[in-house]
């Protein structure tokens, strides 16, 4: 009920089918604070607006930002982001879960072919690009079609960005993540 045409860069919905741009709004937001901060003469920001990162100049101390991680299997620290300046974006299916009246466990990631919450076997995503609304989509992306090389990973890998999708097995990353 979605049809995508990449030819002319649009997107049809079926009637009646809701768009939820919050995750898209937070990411942009970030990248719009984050340039005004900079430009009234800051030296470096990070702006954290619900897990949607932007992070501009030199973190305190000078350099570059480092950015743990968490494992979703865990709850520790699993990895760090060493960054000059980019977006960075996690969605994990791990939280904001309930049951539904039929005992059913649920959570709010919908998978837009289903309309039904994601049957995925990642249990997280996180995602690198150059903007941070860029990587909230693309995180999403990732998350949904878990460690696919031909699905989420694969339109992460065209932009240019860098992910890390980790699933209850195994880790997958883009080619990318290794640079990041």
């Amino acid at each position: 009920r979605v049809v995508v045409d990449e030819v002319t860069s649009t997107v049809e919905l079926a009637a009646g089918t809701a768009l939820d741009p919050g995750g898209i709004g937070k990411g942009l937001a970030a990248d719009l604070v984050s340039a005004d901060v900079i430009a009234a003469g800051a030296v470096g920001v990070l702006v954290n607006l619900g897990g949607d990162l932007r992070v501009r100049g030199e973190a305190p101390g000078g350099g570059p930002w480092k950015l743990d991680v968490e494992d979703p299997r865990t709850g520790g620290v699993a990895w760090r982001i060493v960054i000059d300046e980019g977006g960075i974006a996690t969605s994990s299916r791990c939280r904001r879960r309930w049951h539904a009246p039929d005992g059913t466990e649920r959570h709010h990631l919908i998978d837009p072919r289903t309309a039904r919450p994601s049957r995925t076997p990642a249990l997280a995503a996180t995602v690198v690009a150059a903007e941070a609304w860029q990587a909230e989509v693309l995180v999403k992306a990732a998350l949904l079609d878990g460690a696919r090389d031909d699905g989420g990973l694969a339109a992460v890998e065209r932009t240019g960005a860098a992910a890390l999708v980790v699933t209850e097995s195994l880790d997958a990353t883009s080619s990318r993540w290794n640079q990041v």
